[in-house]
C-alpha cells in the first residue's frame, strides 16, 4: 500500500487487501507541528520544499485537505523565491506522487514553460497507471498531448513526445505509443544542426528499446545522418534484439558506419565498440581488425594509447594474449606502458585468465607495481595463488618483486588455506609476510576464519595463535572481540567476559573509527552474556567513538553502522542508551529512524520506546528543514504501529517552532558596515579527502544562484592551521554541541550553523536568509584568543606529553646513541676505570644538556625575530615533521628486515668519522674535566643535524603550548633535562658492569622500535604544529 490519496472505491480494495492498514486520523498533531514548522521558516524556497514534505505527510496519512492546503501555502511560497519556476514544479511534482492529481493537473495547466507542463501530466500519468487508474492515465495523457502540441521549438516537442510515448508503453496502449514515437522522430527531423538531430534520434530510439521495439529503433537510426551517433545507436540496438542472426547485421551495418568515420581515432574506438558487443567471432574479428587498422593513422600518442588500452583486453579475451602484449609494447613511454600492461594483468586476472595475468605481471618493471597502491598486488595476487597452485612454494614466491607483491601473494595463499581449514599452515605462511600491516591483516584473516569453524574449545586454539603473532591493536581487538562472540557460542562465559573486559581496557588506545567497531561489538557480546551493564557502558563508548570521528560523512556513516548492529528486538535496550549519549538531537533522531526502519521483529513494547524517545529529539533538531522531515517520519510510523500522541507530547509539539540559535547578544549582530545592505556572508569548513565536501561544494553554486550576494570564505581543517581556532571560536559562540565541532563540511552563519548531512539545498537557502545583513562569523565570532583558549581547554594537556615523548624519543635517537656506544668502547678500550667513568660522564652529560639548550634558545630567539613569517615557518615545520615521520617508519621497516645499516635518518658516513676521530683524539690526549666538556660540546653540534629534525620543530612548537610560569625556555629546559636521561641511564648502567657489547646488541634489537617511536612523535608534532600554532 502506497498510503496516497486514491478514489474511495480503489483505495478501499487495497486496503481489503493489505498486510497492514493504516487508518487515516481525524487530525495528527505530529503532522500539524511539522507543518506548522515549515510555515515559520523565513527563506521561500527552504519554506516552500518543507511544506512539501509536510503535504505528502498529509496525503499519506489520508488528510486530503490539510494535504491541499498545504499545497496551496507552497505554492505562496514559490512565488517569493528567485527560483519560482523550479519551486513550482516541485509543487505540482509532489501532487502527482501524493495522488493529488486534480490539484497536479490545474497547476500544470497554468505553468508557462511547456516542458513542465508536460513532465507534470506525464508523472501523474504513470503515479495514476500504479493505483489501476487507467482512464484517468489516459486523461493526463490528453492533457500531456495538448502542451506538447503547443510547443514550437522541435527539441522541446521531440523530448515531451517521447515523454508521453513512454506512458502509454507502459498503459499497453500500442497505437498511442507509435503515434507518440513517430511525431517525436519527425520533431527531432526538424531540428537546425545535424548534431542536434542526431541527439535527439538516439533519443526516440533508445525510447523504442525501452519498449521491446528494437525494429522501431532500427528504422529511426538508419535516418541518423551522423555516423559518428548512428554505430554506437546500432550496437545498442543489436543488444537488444533477441535474435542473433538479426544482431550480427546490425552490429555489420554499425562497423561499417564506423569504416566511414575520417579521424582515425573515432572510427578506432567505434569499431572497438563494436568488437566489444559482438557475439560472434568473425564480427568481433573484423571490427578489432579495422581498430588495428586505423591504429598506425593516430598521430597523437595518448589517442592511441588510448585505443591499445581498450584493444588489448579484447585481443586477449579472444585468446590471442601475445598479441594483446605485443600491442602494448608499442607504446613509446615506459610509465604509461607498465600501466597498461598492468591493467591487462588485472583484466586477466579478472576474468579468470590466471596463468596470462602472470605472464604479463612479468612484462611490469617493479616500480609500477610499487606505486600502484595496494590494489595492483592486492588484484594480482589470486592470479599468481592460482596459476602456480597448491601447495604454495615459499622459495618461488620469495623471488617476487616488489616486497608488496610477494606480501599479497603470501596472504593470498594464507587466506584460501584457512579457508580449508588448514589453519596451522595459513600461520606459518604469515610470518613470511614483511609488511607488518599486510601481515596483521592477514592474521586476522586467519584469525577469523579459524573461528567460523571452531566446533569446540580446543579449535579455538589457531585463533589465539594468531592473536599472539597479530602486532598491530586495532586488529588484536578486532580478533580479540570476534574471538569473545566464538567462545559465548561454545559456552566459554567466563572466558569470553575476561577477553571482552581486556578489550574495553585497551580499547581507548584505538583510532575513533575502529573504537566504535569494536566496542559496539563487545556490546553485543556482553549483552549475549547477560552482563546488561558492561553491555550499555560499551554501547556507549561506541557511541562516543563515534562521534569523534571528524569527517562527516564518515561519521554519519559510522554512526549508522553502528546502529544498524543494534536494530533488532534483542538489542534495542541496548541502542536506547547509546541514543542517549548523542548530544545533538536531530543526529540523535536521524539514528533511531534508522534503527526503526532497520529493526525487523522489533515488538510493539520496544518500537513505541524506540519512537517516543525519537520524537523529542525530532522536536529538539537544530535545522528546521530536518526537523520537519523527521517529524514526518516519525508520524507515519506512529500510525503504523497505531500509537496516540500522549498529553505530554503535543504540549511539546505545540512548542516545536523553530528557536533561534544559540548565539550572541543582538548587539554584536549589527549589519556589516562595509557589506551591501542585505549581503550574506558565511564561513565553510572542509578538509582534504572528504567526499561529503564535494557534495556541499555542489550545492554553493545553486545557493548562489538563490542568493547571488552570498560570499563564502572556506577554510581547510586539515591543512590551515588556523582554521582549527577559527572553528573552536564560531562553535563556541553559537553553542554548537562538541560533537559537532572541528567537523568536515560544516558551514555557519552569524545566527547558525549546519554540520554534515544537515547541509542541504534548503537549508543553506535558510541559513543564508536568516544571516542577511549581519557580519561574518569570523568577525562576530573569531577572535583568535576565543578559539586558543577553547582549544586549549581540550588539549591543555598535550604539551607536557609531547614535549616528555618527543624528548626521550630524541635521547634514544640512533644518531645520538651510536655515538654514546662509540665513547663507552673507546674509554674501555683504553682502559678507564670505573671512577673515571663516572667523572667523564657527568661532566660530558653535562655539557650535551647545556650546549642543547644553548641551541634551543638561538632557534627559539630566532623564532620569535621571524614572527612575522610564522604561517610559513609553521607549515614548513610541519613539512619536515612529516617527511622525517614517514622516513622514520622506512627506516624503522628496513630495520625488521634486516637492513640496519642502510637507514635514511642517520649520521652521515663523514661527521660519523668527525665525531670518532674527536673522541680518539680527545681521549688519548687525556680526558681532563674542561677537553670533557668541549668534547661533549662538539659532539652535540656535529651530531644536530641528525638530532635536529626532532628538536627544530619542538622549538617552533614551543611557542604555542600553554604556557606556565617558565614560559618557552622551561620547556626547554624540561625537553633538555629529558633528552640527557639515556645518557644518564647508561653511564650508570657501564659503572655497574654493563659492557659495551651487550648495549651495543640491546641497541640493535630494539633499534626498529625506536625508530617507530620516532616516527609516532613526528606524526604528533606535525599534528600539533597545525592545531595548536596561531595563524
Amino acid at each position: 500500500m502506497t498510503g496516497r490519496h486514491r478514489p474511495p472505491a480503489i483505495r478501499a480494495a487495497l486496503l481489503a487487501l493489505a498486510v497492514v492498514s493504516i487508518a487515516p486520523a481525524a487530525a495528527d498533531p505530529i503532522l500539524d507541528a511539522a507543518f506548522r514548522t515549515a510555515q515559520s521558516l523565513s527563506d521561500p524556497y527552504a519554506r516552500c520544499r518543507s511544506i512539501l514534505t509536510a503535504a505528502r505527510g498529509f496525503a499519506d496519512a489520508g488528510l486530503t485537505d490539510r494535504a491541499l492546503e498545504a499545497v496551496a501555502a507552497a505554492e505562496r511560497a514559490s512565488a517569493e523565491t528567485p527560483l519560482a519556476r523550479q519551486a513550482l514544479l516541485e509543487t505540482a511534482e509532489t501532487c502527482a506522487r501524493s495522488g493529488l492529481h486534480a490539484r497536479a493537473a490545474e497547476i500544470a495547466a497554468a505553468m508557462a514553460y511547456l516542458p513542465d507542463a508536460v513532465h507534470v501530466h506525464c508523472l501523474s500519468a504513470r503515479e495514476l497507471l500504479e493505483s489501476a487508474d487507467t482512464a484517468g492515465a489516459l486523461r493526463a495523457l490528453d492533457a500531456a498531448r495538448l502542451r506538447a502540441a503547443e510547443m514550437t521549438a522541435p527539441g522541446d516537442a521531440a523530448r515531451a513526445l517521447v515523454r508521453i510515448a513512454d506512458v502509454y508503453s507502459l498503459a499497453g496502449r500500442p497505437a498511442d505509443w507509435e503515434a507518440a514515437i513517430r511525431a517525436a522522430a519527425e520533431a527531432a527531423r526538424a531540428a537546425d544542426s545535424p548534431l542536434a538531430r542526431a541527439v535527439l534520434l538516439e533519443w526516440a530510439a533508445d525510447a523504442c528499446l525501452a519498449a521491446s521495439r528494437p525494429d522501431a529503433a532500427l528504422t529511426i537510426a538508419r535516418t541518423v545522418e551522423d555516423a559518428q551517433s548512428r554505430a554506437p545507436l546500432l550496437v545498442r540496438i543489436a543488444a537488444g534484439t533477441d535474435d542473433p542472426a538479426e544482431a550480427d547485421r546490425i552490429l555489420t551495418e554499425a562497423l561499417a558506419a564506423a569504416g566511414t568515420l575520417a579521424d582515425p581515432h573515432n572510427r578506432a574506438m567505434a569499431a572497438l565498440t563494436v568488437a566489444d558487443a559482438a557475439a560472434r567471432p568473425q564480427v568481433a574479428d573484423a571490427a578489432r581488425a579495422e581498430a588495428l587498422r586505423a591504429l598506425p593513422a593516430i598521430a597523437d600518442e595518448l589517442r592511441a594509447a588510448s585505443v591499445r588500452d581498450r584493444l588489448a583486453p579484447l585481443l586477449a579475451a579472444a585468446g590471442r594474449p601475445d598479441e594483446a602484449i605485443a600491442l602494448l609494447t608499442q607504446t613509446p613511454d615506459p610509465r604509461r606502458r607498465n600501466e597498461q600492461m598492468l591493467r591487462l594483468a588485472l583484466a586477466h586476472s579478472e576474468a579468470g585468465r590466471y596463468a596470462e595475468a602472470v605472464r604479463c605481471a612479468g612484462e611490469l618493471d617493479a616500480e609500477t607495481l610499487r606505486t600502484a597502491g595496494p590494489a595492483g598486488p592486492d588484484g594480482l595476487a589470486l592470479a599468481f595463488a592460482r596459476a602456480w597452485g597448491e601447495p604454495p612454494n615459499p622459495a618461488r614466491i620469495d623471488g617476487l618483486r616488489p616486497d608488496a607483491l610477494r606480501d599479497a601473494v603470501l596472504s593470498q595463499y594464507a587466506r584460501d588455506l584457512s579457508g580449508r581449514g588448514e589453519c596451522d599452515a595459513a600461520l606459518d605462511l604469515t610470518q613470511a609476510i614483511g609488511d607488518a600491516i599486510r601481515r596483521d591483516a592477514a592474521l586476522l584473516a586467519v584469525g577469523r576464519a579459524a573461528l567460523t569453524s571452531a566446533t569446540s574449545g580446543t579449535a579455538l586454539a589457531p585463533a589465539r595463535r594468531a592473536l599472539e603473532r597479530i602486532a598491530g591493536l586495532p586488529e588484536r581487538l578486532m580478533l580479540s572481540t570476534a574471538l569473545a562472540g566464538r567462545m559465548v557460542a561454545l559456552g566459554r562465559t567466563e572466558e569470553a567476559r575476561g577477553t571482552l573486559a581486556a578489550v574495553a581496557a585497551r580499547s581507548a588506545e584505538l583510532p575513533p573509527a575502529v573504537r566504535s567497531e569494536v566496542l559496539g561489538e563487545a556490546a553485543l557480546t556482553f549483552d549475549r552474556l547477560g552482563d546488561r551493564r558492561a553491555a550499555h557502558d560499551a554501547a556507549v563508548g561506541a557511541v562516543a567513538a563515534a562521534l569523534d570521528v571528524s569527517c562527516a560523512s564518515c561519521r554519519d556513516d559510522v554512526i549508522g553502522d553502528l546502529f544498524g548492529q543494534m536494530s533488532g528486538p534483542d538489542y534495542a535496550d541496548l541502542a536506547l542508551a547509546a541514543a542517549g549519549q548523542v548530544r545533538s538531537p536531530g543526529v540523535r533522531a536521524a539514528n533511531l529512524l534508522r534503527m526503526i526502519q532497520l529493526g525487523g521483529g522489533l515488538g510493539e513494547d520496544q518500537a513505541e520506546r524506540l519512537l517516543r524517545s525519537a520524537l523529542p529529539a525530532a522536536i529538539g533538531a537544530e535545522s528546521p528543514t530536518n526537523r520537519v522531515d523527521y517529524l514526518v517520519r516519525i508520524a507515519e510510523h506512529y500510525r503504523r504501529a497505531g500509537l496516540e500522541v500522549t498529553p505530554a507530547e503535543r504540549q511539546a509539539l505545540r512548542r516545536a517552532a523553530p528557536a533561534p540559535a544559540a548565539g550572541p547578544t543582538t548587539a554584536r549582530l549589527h549589519p556589516h558596515p562595509e557589506s551591501a545592505p542585505g549581503a550574506v556572508r558565511l564561513v565553510y569548513f572542509d578538509r582534504p579527502g572528504c567526499p561529503e565536501c564535494l557534495r556541499v561544494k555542489a550545492l554553493f553554486e545553486d545557493l548562489r544562484r538563490l542568493h547571488p550576494d552570498v560570499a563564502i570564505e572556506a577554510f581547510d581543517l586539515g591543512l590551515s592551521e588556523s582554521a582549527a581556532v577559527l572553528n573552536a571560536a564560531i562553535c563556541e559562540g553559537l553553542g554548537v554541541p562538541r560533537e559537532q565541532r572541528f567537523v568536515a563540511p560544516s558551514v555557519f552563519s552569524s545566527r547558525g550553523g549546519l554540520v554534515g548531512s544537515e547541509i542541504t539545498l534548503s537549508a543553506l537557502s535558510e541559513l543564508a536568509h536568516d544571516g542577511r545583513g549581519l557580519p561574518s562569523p569570523i568577525e562576530a565570532f573569531g577572535q583568535p584568543d576565543d578559539g586558543r583558549a577553547v582549544i586549549e581547554e581540550t588539549y591543555g594537556d598535550l604539551g607536557v606529553v609531547l614535549i616528555v615523548s618527543a624528548a626521550l624519543a630524541d635521547g634514544f635517537n640512533p644518531c645520538a646513541f651510536t655515538v654514546i656506544i662509540f665513547f663507552l668502547s673507546y674509554l674501555a678500550h683504553v682502559g678507564r676505570g670505573r671512577r673515571q667513568i663516572v667523572q667523564v660522564g657527568a661532566v660530558y652529560t653535562a655539557a650535551v644538556f647545556v650546549t642543547y639548550l644553548g641551541i634551543g634558545v638561538a632557534l627559539l630567539g630566532a623564532a620569535q625575530a621571524a614572527d612575522a613569517w610564522s604561517g610559513p615557518i609553521h607549515a614548513v615545520m610541519a613539512a619536515l615533521a612529516l617527511t622525517a615521520a614517514a622516513l622514520s617508519l622506512r627506516d624503522g621497516v628496513r630495520c625488521l628486515r634486516g637492513h640496519a645499516t642502510d637507514l635514511t635518518l642517520s649520521l652521515p658516513e663523514g661527521i660519523r668519522s668527525r665525531i670518532r676521530l674527536t673522541i680518539s683524539r680527545r681521549t688519548r690526549m687525556g680526558l681532563t674535566l674542561a677537553a670533557t666538556a668541549t668534547l661533549g660540546a662538539v659532539v652535540a653540534l656535529l651530531e644536530f643535524p641528525c638530532t635536529g629534525w626532532v628538536y627544530l620543530p619542538i622549538v617552533i612548537a614551543l611557542r604555542h603550548m600553554p604556557q606556565a610560569r617558565w614560559g618557552a625556555f622551561g620547556w626547554l629546559v624540561l625537553y633538555n633535562v629529558i633528552f640527557i636521561l639515556p645518557l644518564v641511564v647508561v653511564f650508570t648502567a657501564v659503572v655497574f658492569g654493563l659492557t659495551s657489547e651487550r648495549l651495543t646488541a640491546l641497541f640493535r634489537r630494539h633499534l626498529a622500535l625506536t625508530k617507530f617511536g620516532l616516527a609516532a612523535v613526528f606524526a604528533g608534532l606535525a599534528a600539533y604544529l597545525v592545531t595548536q600554532a596561531m595563524g
